[in-house]
Formats: structure tokens, sequence, C-alpha cells
């Protein structure tokens, strides 16, 4: 019996005794990581919530590190921090549906499983409206300086399966130079209806957008709105602008030409071309390229006098739009050079 002992501390201080095997690391697994929650009703007030089970297939325990979120629409959260082997969590997503529109997000988890410490998942919905617009976004292109565009934009109303009724209220213009109207008022509590949006080009060029909102009542869905943008430009435009001839001696002839272009797809018709200023002027030649460009050949003979001169062309058009197109020409003599 004495023996017996000896041996077994031995073997104890020794560490020759049997082992205990080492646990293995945490895994995780989440069955489904790409997620389509479909068509979602708008709702401004309250978010759509969705669960993920995110389980450890692992032997040892898996901490939960850190959860983020690609973008402000999502709201996760995790009611477990460490889960245990052959365990499962619930992770909690909340995505904003405030806005019809169609948007993804991505959520990643960060654990301490050493072969996928990253962890993402992707959602993906539509915010369904009862009530909107399609399509949503006009786009009038390119409108002349004070030019008025009209467009028609249809207003749909469809059941989401809320049990939800929503009531078409009325039009809020966002901008003097951005108007609405009902194409026909006495259809306008029908399931579909035409809005009819007029745009009213300004002087100065560049871009220009705006919406028009429609109020929504006796549902969550408050509004639906129309985005509309428009580019303002000249229609008609001369390259370059302004034509220097040049610095010369009298008697020089002087030859040039002026591209005019028309931005319309209407094409360019010019009724007159007239040249103000000091006489003698320069003989100004029009020659058609196409439906929307024309070429100005510009000759001059420089009188015997020194100093500047300068004139105006004149170009009296009736397409695209009816109007003048001014060109500066300018030139300078020296009897010296």
């Amino acid at each position: 019996m004495r023996s017996q002992r000896a041996i077994l501390l031995l073997l104890v201080i020794t560490g020759c005794g049997p082992r205990v095997p080492a646990a293995g690391p945490p895994r995780i697994h989440v069955r489904q990581r790409e997620i389509d929650l479909g068509n979602l009703p708008v709702d401004r007030d309250e978010p759509y919530s969705v669960e993920v089970r995110v389980q450890n297939q692992g032997e040892s325990p898996l901490r939960i590190l850190k959860i983020s979120a690609s973008c402000g629409c999502t709201s996760p959260a995790i009611d477990k921090a460490i889960i245990e082997p052959r365990g499962a969590a619930l992770l909690g997503v909340k995505v904003s549906r405030k806005v019809p529109e169609k948007r993804s997000a991505s959520v990643t988890i960060e654990t301490n499983d050493p072969n996928a410490r990253y962890t993402r998942i992707v959602l993906s919905w539509r915010a369904a409206a009862a009530v909107e617009f399609r399509p949503n976004v006009l786009d009038f292109g390119a409108l002349a300086p004070g030019e008025c565009g009209e467009r028609e934009v249809e207003l749909i109303s469809q059941d989401l399966g809320d049990g939800q009724s929503c009531a078409v209220l009325d039009i809020v213009d966002a901008r003097p130079s951005l108007s609405a109207f009902w194409k026909n008022d006495a259809l306008r509590h029908a399931q579909s209806r035409k809005l009819v949006v007029r745009v009213v080009a300004g002087d100065a060029c560049g871009s220009e957008s705006g919406r028009v909102v429609v109020n929504i009542g006796g549902c969550k869905q408050t509004m639906a709105a129309v985005a509309v943008r428009w580019r303002v430009q000249e229609l008609l435009e001369a390259f370059p602008r302004s034509l220097f001839l040049g610095t010369g001696k009298p008697d020089q002839v002087y030859a040039k030409s002026i591209m005019v272009r028309s931005q319309s797809a209407d094409g360019l018709d010019i009724e007159s071309c007239i040249v103000t200023g000091p006489s003698p002027a320069p003989g100004v030649t029009p020659h058609r390229i196409n439906d929307r460009t024309v070429r100005l050949s510009v000759v001059f003979t420089a009188p015997d006098v020194d100093g500047a001169l300068s004139w105006v062309i004149k170009l009296r058009h009736s397409r695209p739009v009816e109007g003048e197109l001014e060109i500066p020409v300018s030139l300078f003599t020296k009897s010296g050079s």
C-alpha cells in the first residue's frame, strides 16, 4: 500500500499522470449573413426590428468585443456579452424606415474567435410608402433663363396590408420657381392621380433643384415628395464668346471664324445677322454646319486709323427660342507696326 502511494505521489510530482486535453477555441456561427427584409411600411416614429441568432460552436466562451453598424439607419444590440460553448445569443437590429427608399446596411460583430474575428451581416430593405410618387425624381434638363417647363408625375396610393388608410391633403410648394397642381382636381382622391409640376428658370445660369411635397394624413406617413432638378443655361452659345481680330497695321486683312451652337434638340434658325459699330464694319457670313451649328466667317480690312475699334454682331434667331445673341468684336491698329 505504501509503495502504491509513493508511485502515485511520484507521478503527480513529475507530471507524468493522465493529461486533460485543452479546450479548443470559440467559433462564431451566423446562419444567415445576407438578410432581405423586403418591403417595410413607412413609419417615421417606429423603426423595424429584426433578430439574428449568433451561435458559439466552439469549445471556449465566445466574447463579443464590439458591434458596429455601417450607417445611422441601423441600431444593433446583443443580449449577451459572452456566449458559452454550444450556446447562442440574439442580435437585435432596428432599421429606419422614415423615408420611402431602398437601402442596405451592414452590422459587424467583433469577437475573440481567432479564425473569424470580424463577422459581417448585410441587411437590405425597401421602405414602401402607402402614398408615393412615380417616378420620385423629375429631371427637366436644360432650360433657358426665364423659360417655363412642365412635367407630369403620378401619385400612387397602395395597400401595404398594415390596416392604415392614408388621405392626401394639400400640396406644399418648396420655392417660388417651383409649383404644382392637380391635372384633374376631381380625381385627386382616386387611387392614382396626376400632378403637374411647373418650373420657371431663373436668370442665373447653373444647376437648380427642389422638391414638391404633398401632405398625408390619417396614417403614420406624413408626406410624399418628388425631387425636381433642372439646369439653367444659355441655349445658344458662341465659341468664342467675344472675338479679337488682332493687332496690326492699316489695310491688313483679318479673317476669323465664330461657331454658334444650339444646346437644344430643337435646332438653330437664324433670321438675321447685323453688325453695329463704326464704319466700315467687318463682313459676317453665316455657314450652316448642321441643324444645330452655324459658323460665322468674319472678314475685315483694317482702316487707315490708329487705335482700338469695336463692333457687335447681333444674331436674331427663332429657334431654339426667339431672341438675340450678341457677340463683341474688337481690333487694334497702329500705323507704325
